[in-house]
């Protein structure tokens, strides 16, 4: 009897550590679709950089740096764009919120949000210089503006998900961190 108690809480746990990764495959996928803006031309939200900045302050062995490579892998295959770019932007970001998880960990909203919106305003720009050096052209800033505005008004209903499914998550066991 105690043997089917612990190995059912085992599955309960690991399927609620499954739902973050499930989503965060899901927001990969809507990351493709590209939405016209007026002026801005068409857009693409940079949801899997909310995802890994969100995890990587809040749930940091959610997404480890190896998860990030794999994703931006994942991005760069789906999206035909040079590889290893949206890797190195990801594992980047990984990085330097990790870093500063502590300084954000206490901050208002509104603080974490401006840091979110300078890290993806850099991660942009480097994505679109590295992309022009790999092609020796470098595509309109408009998409690119585009998609930083439309990130940055997603972010807090983005985050509100995050939010919900963070207390759904088992407590993390001081040896992962």
């Amino acid at each position: 009897m105690i043997h089917s108690d612990v190995s059912w809480k085992g599955i309960e746990r690991a399927a609620r550590l499954a739902v973050p990764h499930i989503l965060l495959l899901f927001l990969l996928l809507l990351s493709f679709i590209s939405l016209p803006l007026p002026y801005l031309g068409a857009a693409r939200p940079s949801l899997v950089l909310i995802a890994v900045f969100y995890w990587s302050i809040y749930r940091p062995t959610l997404v480890p740096p190896v998860l990030c490579f794999a994703l931006g892998i994942a991005m760069d295959i789906l999206s035909g764009g040079p590889l290893g770019l949206n890797a190195l932007v990801l594992v980047a970001v990984q990085w330097v919120v990790r870093n500063q998880r502590r300084f954000l960990m206490g901050q208002p909203y509104t603080t974490t949000w401006a840091v979110f919106a300078v890290i993806l305003v850099l991660s942009a720009l480097a994505q679109w210089g590295l992309y022009g050096l790999a092609h020796m052209q470098w595509p309109l800033l408009m998409p690119v503006a585009g998609s930083v505005i439309l990130s940055l008004l997603l972010f807090p209903f983005i985050t509100l998900l995050f939010v919900i499914i963070h207390r759904i998550l088992p407590v993390a066991s001081r040896t992962l961190g």
